[in-house]
């Protein structure tokens, strides 16, 4: 039977496998098995071998460094027992002869240099001599020390290393003798040897090489480490299995971890007979392994390159003869692939297709919502809010008044969240439309700032308005949306300002690219609580603030600034934002729109102006600014002043220089020293040539006309202030100036409200943090007969509760600083058996499991909001006892 050929049995062996794929990886493991069991026996072999010599080593290292040390000792011993020895020591030791010992004992360092420090004591331990001396250890008792016990045993004697006191400190070792006379012990004689010599030595040993030497005193301590400094504290080594093995009397090699370093180690270790101390020699197992690694690098590199280069073969012919039918499979797999990926992206187009249509239909939908919504909303609105606006129009008591204008306001609050909300959903919707029409940009801004001066005189800021006077103002683009943002940012800025200003500027500048454009720069700055860095971006997310917890202190629907980015965007425009938390917000908006048609300049202040000194006296630094640059616009010479003070020393000086000022601009609100005070002392100057009198103010003078005519106050503009109001206010007060001045007109001061009539009823506590809600709860109660105080917050509640006896409190739950659970929670800790003041929950919640959580709080009943009269005269007649005939405390 004839053999086949090399080539048949490769092919038969191919076709064996075509048909059973999970063969290859076997017949290859196969193939290989001899190389990997070769390469491990080699490796095995040789490693074996190297850590065998290596022990080796180290134990001959651990045997040489302990005969070392043994002499060493030995030498020590044999100095010290000759010095013990010698008649003429041991006589002046006998006789207390002290000094004349010492100079005996100063010959010995030359004679051994390990020596560092010489002792001598009495028979008690008391120390006697000392070489160097140290007096202020002379006297000190030693018989604590280990060499003490240990030489009055046998002498000489070797001691634990132990920490030296004296200076310097150090670690030492010493080596004890006694001194005898007569066969009586006179004296001991210990010389101590510092454990830097030894380190010194061990060096010597670890010269250019890995491996080194340390050595542990007879109680496991280190005496001498090449990692720890011989001023360390001393480190106790007893449980270091080569230590213990060699304090035991061994001799041998171990591994493991090196106490000091952490290092996995070879070791080494000796005992040394004499001293009862431990040697061991050390080697790290990366060092001593090394040309172990570098043998198995070379191993592994050899059997690997020849793994290699059989796999390789082997599976390049295996590949070969398979090639046909794998790219027979290929092919298939393809065309099954392609066919469902024809089938997915059908599939998805057509989900897609259905997506469209539905997005398409949901935009619709919620268009055709707006439009009836947006009807059917603003209809009962415009009826509500021009009712209240013809009620407040009208005579009413104050009462009445009072209560009309909370209405109004709350009415007010609503339509701008509906505003916010259908601005927002037309912007989303694509259905907002912008205008483009040429307008006054100062104008507008000026506008603004009327239109907000008021909120910002309530809360006694300083809204400043700002554009240069020279620059063009008319400019082509939708005006009621700028309006819209700037009056969002600037409302914004006032309402997060309690003390300090916000200011308005505008700042043109040429457009990128030129092309007769404008590009507008319109910063809002103020001095509030400013915003988190991490929160500058958040801020322009719908229904965000900076503050987003529930007791928060700001309220807002968080649409405001989404709006304003939005409609910025419309714009080709960009907002921007920097903070610092504590010291105000800054924000910029940035517009490039087209010049329009220039307006008629604004009549100069004619000739007789021309020139004229002008004062300007306000503690504003930026009010100062603006003002100096309108003047400067107009073609006068100003100066400034700071405070009252300042301005008086600088129109006495103008008139010393013979320039005086014959304007001054005076601001009403400054400290020390107020507008109307700067006027009287003006006029009481007689060195003065009195200057034209232009007061300034950011609150109106109702009632003051007759002190501001008394203090020659030719005329009063409010801030902020308009530049055309200023420039007429100026000329007229100029052409006045010899007439008498203008009489300002006083506004009505109102009668006074009617005190009301002290009551003896049943009195309610009504906490809650909005005015509003305040307010309607006590009229409410007191159309029920009950005379009802309020509280802030839950603290201002303790205090109240402290003070008066209530019939009832009524508590929210959600107020800033102390909210309603734990104002609750404190007042009955407080009542601590006392009488018990019922506490009813107001509060919007109307959740399941509201009313069990307000129990649980401690609180006795539950109302929901908005607060119904039925509910809420069940809820007074359940709870108020009858009337006392005298409630004390207020």
């Amino acid at each position: 039977m004839p053999v086949p050929a090399p080539g048949a049995w490769l092919r038969r062996l191919a076709d064996l496998v075509a048909g059973r794929r999970w063969l290859y990886p076997i017949l290859l493991a196969t193939a290989l098995l001899p190389l990997v069991g070769l390469t491990a026996h080699g490796y095995l072999t040789r490693s074996r071998h190297l850590t065998e010599r290596a022990a080796d080593h180290l134990r001959s290292v651990a045997d040489l460094s302990a005969l070392q040390l043994q002499e060493r000792f030995n030498r020590l011993c044999d100095l010290g027992t000759s010095l013990a020895t010698r008649v003429r020591f041991r006589q002046l030791v006998a006789a207390g002869q002290w000094p004349e010992a010492i100079r005996i004992m100063d010959d010995v360092p030359r004679d051994f240099p390990y020596v560092d420090r010489i002792l001598l004591t009495d028979p008690a331990g008391s120390l006697q001599a000392d070489l160097p001396e140290v007096a202020a250890v002379r006297g000190t008792g030693f018989a604590y020390r280990d060499w003490y016990r240990g030489v009055m045993q046998k002498s000489p004697y070797i001691s634990e290393i132990y920490r030296r006191k004296a200076e310097p400190a150090c670690n030492v070792v010493a080596g004890a003798f006694l001194v005898r006379d007569s066969d009586r012990t006179v004296g001991i004689l210990v010389l101590q040897v510092r454990l830097d010599t030894l380190l010194e030595w061990t060096g010597q040993v670890n010269h250019n090489s890995s491996l080194y030497v340390c050595f542990a005193d007879q109680h496991g301590r280190l005496a001498a480490h090449p990692h720890l400094a011989p001023q360390a504290e001393i480190r106790d080594a007893a449980a270091w299995p080569a230590v213990a093995r060699a304090l035991a009397g061994d001799h041998g090699s171990s591994s493991g971890a090196d106490p000091v370093t952490g290092e996995d180690c070879l070791f080494g270790y000796a005992p040394s007979p004499t001293t009862g101390w431990a040697v061991v020699a050390a080697q790290p197992a990366r060092a001593a392994f090394a040309e172990r690694a570098a043998e198995l690098t070379r191993l592994v590199g050899f059997y690997g390159f020849l793994l290699f280069l059989v796999g390789s073969l082997t599976w390049l012919i295996l590949r070969v003869l398979l090639a046909r039918d794998q790219a027979v499979a290929r092919a298939a797999a393809l065309h099954e692939d392609l066919r469902r990926q024809a089938t997915a992206l059908a599939e998805s187009n057509r989900a897609l297709l259905a997506a469209k249509e539905a997005a398409e239909g949901a935009n619709r939908a919620k268009s055709e919502f707006l439009a009836v919504m947006s009807h059917e909303i603003r209809t009962p609105m415009n009826g509500v809010m021009g009712m209240l606006g013809l009620l407040l129009d009208g005579p009413l008591t104050p009462h009445a008044r009072e209560m009309a204008e909370i209405a109004h306001s709350s009415a007010d609050s609503l339509l701008n969240v509906i505003n916010d909300i259908l601005d927002y959903s037309r912007i989303e919707s694509g259905r907002l439309v912008l205008e483009e029409a040429p307008f006054d940009l100062r104008s507008l801004l000026e506008d603004i700032g009327a239109m907000l001066a008021e909120s910002a005189r309530k809360k006694g800021l300083e809204l400043i308005v700002y554009y240069p006077p020279r620059a063009p103002s008319v400019v082509v683009g939708d005006a009621s949306r700028v309006r819209q943002v700037l009056v969002n940012l600037v409302g914004n800025a006032i309402k997060f300002t309690d003390t300090g200003f916000v200011i308005l500027r505008g700042d043109p500048v040429e457009a990128p690219g030129g092309g007769g454009g404008l590009a507008i720069e319109l910063t809002v700055e103020d001095t509030g609580i400013g915003i988190p860095p991490d929160k500058l971006e958040l801020i322009f997310d719908r229904f965000t603030q900076a503050d987003a917890s529930t007791t928060r202190r700001f309220g807002g629907t968080g649409l405001g600034l989404a709006i304003c980015r939005r409609l910025l965007t419309l714009m080709s425009g960009r907002i921007d934002v920097t903070s610092t938390p504590g010291r105000g917000a800054e924000f910029r908006v940035t517009l490039s729109l087209p010049l329009g048609p220039a307006l008629a300049p604004l009549p100069g202040p004619g000739e007789d102006l021309a020139q004229v000194r002008v004062l300007v006296v306000d503690d504003h630094e930026v009010n100062r600014r603006v003002l100096h640059e309108q003047m400067l616009a107009w073609g006068l010479r100003n100066g400034a002043a700071a405070s009252g003070t300042e301005a008086l020393a600088a129109l006495r000086a103008a008139q010393a220089a013979g320039d005086p000022y014959r304007i001054a601009l005076i601001d009403f609100q400054m400290p020390d020293m107020d507008g109307l005070a700067l006027a009287h002392a003006v006029l009481a100057d007689a060195t003065l040539a009195a200057p034209v009198l232009i007061l300034l103010s950011s609150i109106e003078q109702k009632g003051d006309a007759a002190a501001v005519r008394a203090a020659g106050i030719s005329a009063c503009l409010l801030k902020p202030i308009r530049q055309s109001a200023l420039l007429n206010a100026l000329m007229t007060a100029w052409a006045a100036r010899t007439a008498p001045a203008a009489a300002v007109a006083a506004a009505p001061t109102p009668p006074p409200a009617a005190a009301p009539s002290p009551l003896h009823r049943a009195r309610a506590l009504v906490v809650e943090d909005n005015p509003a809600n305040q307010r309607l709860a006590a009229f409410q109660l007191e159309r029920l007969g009950v005379r009802a105080d309020h509280a802030a917050d839950g603290r201002e509640a303790l205090s109240c509760i402290a003070r008066i006896r209530y019939d009832v409190v009524f508590m929210d739950c959600q107020m800033p600083e102390m909210d309603g659970y734990e104002a609750t929670a404190a007042i009955r800790q407080l009542e601590q058996g006392a009488r018990r003041v019922p506490i009813v929950a107001m509060t919007a919640h109307v959740f399941p499991g509201e009313r069990e959580k307000c129990r649980a709080a401690g609180m006795d009943d539950y109302i929901a909001k908005p607060v119904q009269m039925p509910d809420l005269k069940r809820i007074v007649e359940r709870w108020c006892a009858p009337p006392p005939a005298e409630l004390g405390g207020g």
